[in-house]
């Protein structure tokens, strides 16, 4: 009795375990029942109406899934549908604004125009696109829709009289229909920049006149727009550099000649000034580190005068050289300068524009100019009879004028005076040499006398300088002129153009005389 129980016990516990399997391996572990297939007899399957029926079912149940699955999926997740709403919105927003905006557009190009402008094409479709396939497909038809409607006109055939008739009419090449048709398939071959509109959308015509002056326009417009970027292109603009002045700076640098180049230093007028490491061989050259990059504008908008200082130069004749040579000019000066002791800049080489010289001033940072330092009266009077030697120096030495001596010019490092920017200082040869010393003279006396100086008369300093004997303050100005008049001839021809002084100075101690003895 005990083993036959022992048996029936175990007999049914596999039965249950064995329950227990089926039903966990019928279950879908995704939670979805399986759909039983319906059992039918062997009569029905040879039924061929039951097969074409089961067919249908079975088509029509994938489409169904293949077109909802998405929408299915996205019904079943409740956040999906929230985002896929609000893109939906703000779709429909954005393309009523743009909408809204090219319908302005539209009503600003058309306001005052006979014909009309039509941006409907730019406009974006709210038909709700399946594809991208259908997309592009919608394009493929509005693009032949719209060769279609250029093309749908045909121009007749003229034969060798240029004369056709047409529904009982005589049409030559010169009808005002075919002649407006024609203008209008050259005026959408325009340039791109050239706004042509949407010629497709109307049936327009143009005249010879209307088209003769749009063409002019088209070209007119291309010119300018080549010459502005020339332009911006070549010429150096205020706190940068041009194409053609980085080439320069870039070979400096491969060159070994330059190892670097800082930020801007000073501007003017006529150049810009920028701060500069000196290569490894410039270094041990110069025992110096820090230079000096001078860029001369390209372009006479703000120093519209540079021929003036150039004028009977004879190391500067030819003028068509003179912009390019302005930076030679300031080289040579310098150098001549230098030569005779005088303190300034010294110049290491001139390439086109762009001229390369030590930096006066120290870590990175440029000497000030006479205008902003102060200083007391005694060293102001030093100042003063300083400057006064270096003018004579360069009028006699040097044979120069410096031509814009003035407290901007003029630098003051280590308790002593620099001279900068003498591009524009002038040649003896020069007529208005006389009336240029007079200049600085006065500028120089102004500025002195300001900070307390007793300075001297204007006519008193040019005597000085130059070692003539103008005697009378009142008729200054106009024995200057006088002898930059009588000057000029004689300067033509003489192989030291500083000679004409003494047969000027001649010739007024003579008619001086003249005077004193008649009276």
């Amino acid at each position: 009795l005990k083993k036959y129980m022992i048996v029936c016990y175990f007999y049914f516990l596999i039965m249950h375990c064995h329950g227990i399997y089926t039903s966990i391996m019928q279950r879908n572990p995704w939670g979805i029942s399986e759909r039983k297939e319906p059992l039918c007899s062997f009569a029905e399957i040879m039924d061929e109406e039951v097969a074409r029926k089961l067919h249908l079912d079975e088509q029509s149940s994938s489409d169904v899934k293949a077109d909802d699955a998405v929408e299915t999926e996205l019904c079943e997740r409740d956040d999906c549908v929230d985002d896929y709403t609000i893109a939906k919105l703000l779709q429909k927003d954005y393309d009523l604004e743009v909408e809204h905006t090219l319908r302005l557009k539209e009503k600003q190009y058309n306001k005052d125009d006979k014909v009309g402008i039509s941006l409907e094409l730019l406009k974006p479709s709210r038909e709700k696109c399946d594809s991208d396939e259908s997309v592009e497909e919608r394009d493929d038809e509005e693009l032949e829709y719209v060769n279609n409607k250029l093309d749908c006109y045909t121009i007749p055939e003229f034969g060798s009289k240029g004369v056709v008739f047409q529904n009982g009419r005589c049409v030559t090449k010169h009808d005002k229909e075919i002649c407006g048709r024609k203008n209008v398939s050259k005026f959408m071959q325009f340039p791109a920049e050239f706004n042509t509109g949407d010629a497709a959308k109307m049936d327009l015509k143009l005249s010879n006149r209307v088209f003769n002056q749009l063409k002019v326009h088209s070209i007119n417009m291309a010119k300018r727009r080549h010459r502005l970027h020339e332009n911006k292109e070549k010429a150096t603009a205020e706190l940068a550099v041009d194409t053609s002045t980085r080439m320069i700076l870039f070979k400096m640098i491969n060159g070994n000649l330059l190892e670097s180049v800082g930020g801007q230093v000073a501007t003017g007028k006529e150049s810009v000034v920028f701060h500069a490491v000196g290569g490894s061989d410039l270094i041990q050259e110069r025992q110096c580190s820090d230079f000096a990059i001078k860029v001369f504008k390209t372009t006479l908008n703000e120093f519209q005068n540079r021929t003036d200082y150039v004028q009977e130069d004879y190391r500067f004749k030819n003028t068509r050289k003179i912009l390019k040579l302005w930076a030679e000019k300031e080289y040579r000066n310098l150098k001549r300068l230098k030569t005779n002791g005088l303190p300034c800049p010294d110049p290491v080489t001139v390439q086109s524009h762009v001229l390369l010289m030590s930096f006066i001033g120290d870590e990175k940072i440029s000497a000030p100019k006479l205008k902003d330092i102060q200083l007391d009266l005694a060293t102001w009077e030093v100042l003063y009879d300083e400057l006064k030697s270096i003018m004579k120096s360069m009028f006699r030495n040097c044979r120069l004028v410096h031509a814009d001596l003035s407290e901007f010019n003029i630098l003051y490092w280590n308790e002593k005076l620099w001279i900068i920017d003498v591009a524009q200082a002038t040649d003896l040869s020069n007529p208005q040499c006389f009336s240029y010393l007079a200049r600085d003279c006065r500028n120089v006396n102004n500025f002195f006398a300001e900070r307390g100086v007793q300075v001297c008369s204007v006519r008193e300093l040019f005597n000085e300088i130059t070692d003539l004997k103008f005697t009378d303050d009142c008729t200054f100005n106009a024995e200057v002129e006088d002898l930059v008049n009588s000057s000029r001839p004689k300067v033509y021809g003489k192989r030291c153009p500083a000679d004409c002084l003494l047969d000027s100075q001649n010739e007024h101690d003579a008619s001086v005389s003249e005077r004193d003895f008649a009276s």
